[in-house]
C-alpha cells in the first residue's frame, strides 16, 4: 500500500512538472511572438504592410537590444513608441540610417543582427563596455561611411569582412584590446578620411598598403606594438593634417618622404626607436603646428631650418642624442608655446635669440652639456610658467 501511494505521488509531481515546462514554453512563445510583432502593431511603423524593409530594420534592432546588456534601459525602444523616437536612431526614406549608443553603459558582445541593417550609414558604440571580437556581420552594411568602436574592450583581430565597406570614410577602433596585424586591405578603402587604431595591441609593421589612401586626413597608430620602418608610402598622403604614430617600436630613419605632407600641422613620432638625422626634407612642412620626435634615437644636430617653421607652437626633440649647438633661428618661432630639447648632448650657451619667443610657456633644455651664465632675459618672458635648464 505504502509502495503505491508514493508511485502516486511520483507520478503527481511528474505531471505537474510537464505543466509547468508547458506553461513556461508557452509563455516564452508569447513573448517572442510579442517581440516579432512589436514592428508591424502600426505604431511603431505606420503602415507596416507598406514597409517591409523598415520592419527587417526594426526587427534587427529588437534582436540587437535583446542580444545587448543595457545597464541603462535604452529609450523608447519598445512597442509602445514610433521607430523615429527611438534613442539613438535616426530614418530617412524610411529605412535606418543611423545608430548611435555612445556610453551607454552597453555590456556583452556586438549583436551580429546588427550586420542586417543594410542601409545603415553610421554606426556609434564608442564608450561602452562591449567585449568579444567585432562580428565578421559588420562586413555586410555595405552603405556604412561611419564606424566608430572606440574605448570598449573589444579583443581579437580586426575582421577581413571590414575590407568590404568601400564607403567607409571613418573607423574609429581605438582604446580596445584588439591584436593581430594592421591589415593590408585598409589600403582598399580608397573612401576613407579618418583612420583611429590607437590605444590597441596591434603588433605588425605598418602596411605600405595605407599609402594608396589619398583622401586620408588623420591616421592615428600610436600606443600600440608595430616594428619596422615608417613606410616611404605615407608620404603619398597628401591630404593628410595629422599623423601619430607614437609609443611603437618602428626602426629605421625618418622617411625623407613625410616631406611632402604639405598639409600636415602635427607630425608626432615619439617613443620609438628612430634613428639617423632629423631629415631636411621636413623643412617644407610650413603647416606645421606640433612637431614631436622625442624619445628616440636621433643624432646629429638641431636644423637651421626649423626656424622656417613659424607655425609651430610645440617642439618636442628630448631624450635623443642630437648634438651640437642650440641653434639661434628657433628665436623666430614667434609662435612657440613649448620647447623641449631635454636630454640631448647639445654644448654651448643659451643662444639669447631665445628671448624673443614672447608666448613661450615652458622650457626645457635640462641634461644636456649647456655651458654659460643663466640667461637674464628669462625674466622678460612673462608667459613662460615651468623652466628647467640645469646649466654646469
Amino acid at each position: 500500500m505504502k509502495r503505491v501511494q508514493r508511485s502516486a505521488r511520483a507520478l503527481g509531481g511528474l505531471i505537474a512538472l510537464t505543466a509547468l515546462l508547458a506553461v513556461a514554453v508557452l509563455s516564452l512563445d508569447g513573448v517572442a511572438g510579442q517581440g516579432a510583432g512589436v514592428c508591424e502593431n502600426g505604431t511603431v511603423i505606420a503602415n507596416p504592410e507598406r514597409k517591409p524593409d523598415l520592419v527587417s530594420d526594426c526587427e534587427a534592432l529588437l534582436a540587437s537590444r535583446d542580444a545587448l546588456q543595457a545597464r541603462v534601459r535604452l529609450v523608447g525602444w519598445d512597442a509602445d513608441t514610433p521607430l523615429e523616437d527611438w534613442e539613438g536612431i535616426w530614418l530617412l526614406d524610411d529605412r535606418v540610417i543611423w545608430l548611435a549608443l555612445p556610453s551607454r553603459w552597453l555590456d556583452g558582445t556586438i549583436p551580429e543582427s546588427l550586420g542586417r541593417l543594410d542601409a545603415l550609414w553610421g554606426l556609434y558604440l564608442d564608450g561602452n563596455r562591449l567585449t568579444g571580437s567585432i562580428p565578421d556581420t559588420l562586413g555586410q552594411l555595405r552603405t556604412l561611411r561611419w564606424l566608430d568602436l572606440n574605448r570598449n574592450e573589444l579583443s581579437g583581430p580586426i575582421p577581413d569582412s571590414l575590407g568590404n565597406l568601400a564607403n567607409l570614410a571613418r573607423l574609429n577602433l581605438r582604446n580596445n584590446d584588439l591584436t593581430g596585424p594592421v591589415p593590408e586591405w585598409l589600403g582598399n578603402l580608397a573612401n576613407l578620411t579618418r583612420l583611429y587604431l590607437n590605444g590597441n595591441h596591434l603588433s605588425s609593421p605598418i602596411p605600405d598598403s595605407l599609402g594608396a589612401l589619398a583622401k586620408l586626413t588623420r591616421l592615428d597608430l600610436s600606443n600600440n606594438d608595430l616594428s619596422g620602418p615608417v613606410p616611404d608610402s605615407l608620404g603619398n598622403l597628401a591630404r593628410l593634417t595629422g599623423l601619430r604614430l607614437v609609443n611603437n617600436h618602428l626602426t629605421g630613419p625618418i622617411p625623407d618622404s613625410l616631406g611632402n605632407l604639405a598639409n600636415l600641422t602635427g607630425l608626432y613620432l615619439a617613443i620609438n626607436n628612430l634613428t639617423g638625422p632629423i631629415p631636411d626634407s621636413l623643412g617644407g612642412l610650413n603647416r606645421l603646428t606640433h612637431l614631436n620626435l622625442g624619445s628616440n634615437n636621433l643624432v646629429g644636430p638641431i636644423p637651421d631650418w626649423l626656424g622656417r617653421l613659424t607655425n609651430l607652437q610645440h617642439l618636442i626633440l628630448s631624450e635623443n642624442q642630437l648634438s651640437d649647438l642650440i641653434p639661434d633661428s628657433l628665436g623666430a618661432l614667434s609662435n612657440l608655446l613649448w620647447l623641449d630639447l631635454s636630454r640631448n648632448n647639445l654644448t654651448g650657451p643659451i643662444p639669447d635669440s631665445l628671448g624673443r619667443l614672447a608666448k613661450l610657456e615652458t622650457l626645457y633644455l635640462s641634461y644636456n652639456n649647456l655651458t654659460g651664465p643663466v640667461p637674464d632675459w628669462l625674466g622678460n618672458l612673462t608667459e613662460l610658467r615651468w623652466v628647467a635648464l640645469d646649466m654646469q
